[in-house]
């Protein structure tokens, strides 16, 4: 009781104290920094009117235009919206003078509550202050000045031209800086026609322009606005059955234009870069001129260029309903400069803005391949049979590769982290050919014995006489120990086997579709019976090399399965295949083994065969991959197939 009476007789004092603490503090931080303060213009409209940003192409094409704006009065601001961004944002506009305690201090409870930053305790009049004044800086001293500036532009202007000022300055989303030019990008009209519904959804946007807007998430921005109706109620601007008929009459959005422009994408591409390095605000509102490395004529033509090949592919495959239609990315660079010419990160920017070429997530040294594998099939094949030292041109060629690992070395250092982990990728590429250029070098002599004869297949249109330099080089490979293991990928949805009279592609064929006089099942016959004459093939080749107590194919597996699983979009739970053993691997086959179905006790996957495999190779393993979540108990099926083991 002692300790309540001393609360309640205290109370004021314990509260005055804090306060009077604080407002002597700023006062000495006011005389401390008043000299830097800006000063206030007569009128603020001067100074919501900055230069936009714009960004030029190369050649000089003006690509975007950044904050641009048109400046309206609050009388042709619909008084819905005026009322609805008061609710909104500061509900308290109207008594205050820029500094909010109650709205600070509930802020503060919120967020010690929610554990994370929930809710802001800026006035709008600090907030015009930040975006007007402070927008290239972020400190506690500018914090301090952006409330500074917010009482001076309290104890300068008006209400209604603080209100004006704010509502032509904040950001909406979509490039629409200020209530008007909003009105116009998601609505059609100007903001003096804007109705309730309309004033609200505008209303809640800045709060996260980006995630909250009615073109992006019609949903989400009806959430917020019937959030903000609520308020407006509970702050007597509209009643109860104002809010229901607003809700219920319907939000009509303006229809997008469906205008592509492919230069979109690399012009996100330089914002996302410059606003890594600089501030947001800066990079909108510093009336800069933004000089890029764009080729608009370039851009161009690799749109068009992607636009005719991906219709081409269109035109030879079968579009299921539902399946997303092709894409196309492109990167093009200046080999001598360095500098990006094209960056395509789609077809169409007004049906997608996700960044096929920059953001898409793909193994890292995937573009690389086609230079490791092309090297590698030269000194393999062509080195050879061309005759001269090999061991002085891997040396020459090594010396090339030494100064580009170094290179990027350098380079690695001075990238974010995702770009370092692509770049090692790159330089374990480097070392992998360098050691198999070390191995050629040691096999030279065997190699030029089993090497294949270089004819015309190479150079083929058919798909046939691909699958048949595929096993050639695969043999020879096997064959002079320059590797253990080979995989051979036959087929794509778009490959046609026109070299067996086969004139359909793959896909096409399993939907049902025929060639000629042939039936889909005779096309399939057709295909696997080539496939079956390669593998058998090759087989005749390794049986004659000899390898310890028999030859090499005694010592090989051979696995022949497809992608097409029990069904024809299936879950590949049911996977068959054709195992060919070597009389000395541990395996048999001349059998056809059935296991039980998807989900029932004990159902075997692909990864059982994987691991099967592992086994005979003295890896003892009791699972291969990730185990399907769907499966429990004894339908999980761990182990090898035992019915395999000889």
């Amino acid at each position: 009781m002692h300790i309540l009476r001393f609360i309640s007789k205290h109370l004021i004092s314990l509260v005055c104290i804090p306060i009077f603490i604080v407002i002597l503090g700023m006062g000495f931080s006011y005389l401390k920094i008043k000299d830097q303060l800006p000063q206030i213009p007569e009128n603020l409209r001067y100074l919501n009117s900055q230069l936009p940003t714009e960004i030029y192409s190369s050649d000089g094409k003006l690509l975007k235009v950044l904050a641009d704006r048109s400046y309206m009065t609050l009388d042709l601001i619909s008084p819905h919206f005026q009322n609805a961004i008061i609710a909104a944002e500061d509900c308290r506009f109207y008594e205050h003078h820029g500094l909010d305690p109650i709205g600070v201090f509930r802020a503060l409870i919120k967020n010690t509550v929610k554990g994370k930053i929930a809710q802001g305790g800026s006035t709008i009049t600090q907030q015009l202050a930040k975006n007007l004044f402070f927008s290239f800086e972020k400190s506690y001293e500018r914090k301090l000045k952006e409330l500074l500036m917010a009482f001076q532009i309290e104890s300068t202007f008006s209400k209604s031209k603080i209100l004006e000022a704010y509502s032509n300055q904040v950001y909406f989303g979509k490039g629409a800086y200020g209530v008007h030019k909003a009105s116009q990008v998601y609505f059609g009209k100007n903001a003096s026609e804007l109705n309730l519904l309309e004033s609200a959804v505008l209303a809640g946007i800045p709060q996260s322009p980006t995630k909250i807007n009615p073109i992006n998430n019609k949903q989400a921005s009806l959430n917020r606005a019937s959030h903000i109706l609520q308020r407006m109620v509970d702050e007597g601007y509209i009643s109860e059955i104002d809010r229901v008929e607003a809700l219920e009459s319907g939000l009509i959005v303006k229809k997008q234009s469906r205008k592509s422009n492919p230069d979109n994408y690399f012009v996100d591409y330089v914002l996302n870069e410059l606003e890594d390095k600089y501030d947001k605000d800066f990079i909108h509102f510093g009336g800069l001129k933004i000089f890029t490395t764009l080729d608009s004529t370039m851009q161009q033509a690799a749109h068009d260029a992607a636009v005719h090949h991906t219709q081409f592919l269109k035109s030879r495959m079968i579009i299921e309903e539902g399946q997303e239609n092709l894409q196309a990315a492109v990167v093009t660079v200046d080999n001598q400069s360095g500098a990006i010419r094209v960056i395509l990160g789609g077809l169409d920017y007004s049906e997608s803005q996700f960044n096929r070429a920059v953001s898409s997530n793909r193994m890292p040294g995937s573009s690389f391949k086609p230079f490791v594998y092309m090297s590698a099939f030269e000194n393999l094949f062509g080195s050879i049979l061309e005759g001269g030292d090999l061991k002085k041109k891997y040396l020459r060629t090594g010396n090339v590769l030494d100064t580009m690992s170094k290179d990027i070395m350098k380079l690695q250092k001075n990238l974010p982290a995702q770009e370092q982990e692509k770049l090692g990728h790159y330089l374990d590429g480097f070392e992998a050919l360098r050691d198999r250029r070390l191995k050629l070098v040691s096999m030279q002599k065997v190699m030029k014995e089993h090497a294949p004869e270089i004819d015309d297949k190479y150079t083929s249109r058919f798909r046939t006489h691909h699958l048949e330099a595929h096993f050639d080089m695969a043999s020879a490979a096997l064959i002079s120990g320059l590797t253990n293991v080979v995989t051979v990928h036959a087929d794509g949805l778009d490959s046609v086997y026109s070299g067996i009279g086969v004139g359909n592609n793959v896909h096409a064929i399993g939907h049902g579709a025929g060639y000629a006089t042939l039936s889909s099942q005779d096309c399939r016959n057709a295909i696997r019976t080539f496939h079956i004459e390669l593998i058998a093939s090759m087989a005749d080749k390794l049986s004659q090399i000899p390898e310890g107590n028999g030859t090499m194919l005694d010592n090989t597996v051979i696995v022949y399965l497809s992608d097409a699983a029990e069904a024809h979009h299936s879950r590949c739970g049911q996977w068959p295949f054709v195992l060919i053993p070597g009389k000395n691997t541990g395996l048999k086959g001349g059998q056809y083994i059935d296991f039980p179905h998807y989900m029932q006790d004990g159902h075997r996957e692909i990864g059982n065969l994987y691991t099967t495999l592992l086994h005979a190779a003295g890896d003892k393993r009791e699972y291969f991959g990730v185990h399907d979540a769907m499966l429990k108990g004894e339908a999980h099926g761990d182990g090898p197939l035992e019915p395999l083991f000889a």
